[in-house]
C-alpha cells in the first residue's frame, strides 16, 4: 500500500525558509572565521636618522603617531655609522599629535646591535592616543638609522 502525499505549498515555503536561514548562517560564520585582516591603521613605518652620543642624555624623537591598539611597537635599527653599538629606546605616550608632553610608558630598553623587534610599550593601555619612540646612544658616537611604527603584526623578537 502506498501513501499518497499531497502537495502543500506551506510545507515547501517552510523548507525553503529553513534552507535560506541555514545558507545565511553558514555565510556569516564563514565571513567571521575567515576574516584575517588584522592590519592596523598605524602600521606604516616612520623612518628615523639620528646623530647620537653617550654624552647627550636626551632622547631623540620623530613625529608622534596615532596609537589605537594595545599591540607592540615595531622597531628596526638598520644601520650604525662610526661605531654606535648599543642604544637605549624609550616608548612614550602623548596626549596629542603635536604635543611635546612625552610620558614614558615603560622603562627604557637596551638594544645591542641592529635588527628588527617588537617593543612592549603600554601606551594605549595607559590611556594615550599618540605614541613616539625615543632613541639615544649607550655606547658609541655616530649616526643610527631605522624605522618604527606604533603597531605591528610581525613575529620579530620581543623587547620586554
Amino acid at each position: 500500500m502506498t501513501k499518497n502525499k499531497t502537495y502543500n505549498k506551506n510545507d515547501t515555503k517552510r523548507k525553503s525558509n529553513k534552507i535560506m536561514v541555514g545558507v545565511v548562517t553558514m555565510m556569516l560564520a564563514f565571513c567571521i572565521l575567515t576574516n584575517t585582516d588584522n592590519t592596523f591603521a598605524t602600521a606604516e613605518d616612520t623612518h628615523w636618522t639620528y646623530n647620537v652620543s653617550p654624552s647627550n642624555t636626551s632622547y631623540q624623537y620623530s613625529e608622534n603617531r596615532k596609537k589605537d591598539t594595545n599591540s607592540k611597537f615595531y622597531f628596526k635599527w638598520d644601520r650604525s655609522l662610526n661605531g654606535v653599538s648599543s642604544i637605549y629606546i624609550s616608548p612614550v605616550g602623548e596626549t596629542g599629535s603635536s604635543t611635546k608632553n612625552r610620558v614614558p610608558c615603560t622603562s627604557r630598553f637596551t638594544v645591542s646591535g641592529t635588527g628588527q623587534y617588537r617593543v612592549t610599550n603600554y601606551v594605549y593601555e595607559n590611556g594615550y592616543s599618540y605614541a613616539n619612540l625615543g632613541v639615544r646612544s649607550l655606547v658609541g658616537t655616530g649616526t643610527v638609522t631605522g624605522d618604527w611604527s606604533p603597531d605591528t603584526q610581525t613575529n620579530y623578537p620581543v623587547i620586554p
